[in-house]
């Protein structure tokens, strides 16, 4: 991501903020608490009944 900044002439921030808005649809990056909630819950006794499921914890990037 670097060097696709500086090819663009651009300052890394700014081009991660761009990058994340254009990217993904929430517009951020995901924090590792929001991946370990899912796990959690995957663990827990409310997953009981879940069976054979891909959960993407990924802001949307990949809408399948």
């Amino acid at each position: 991501m670097r060097r696709k900044a500086m090819v663009a002439n651009v300052p890394l921030d700014e081009y991660k903020a761009t990058y994340n808005h254009t990217i993904i649809p929430l517009g951020r990056r995901g924090h590792p608490s929001e991946q370990a909630s899912v796990v959690a819950f995957l663990m827990g006794p409310d997953a009981s009944y879940v069976t054979g499921q891909t959960i993407n914890v990924d802001g949307g990037y990949r809408m399948d």
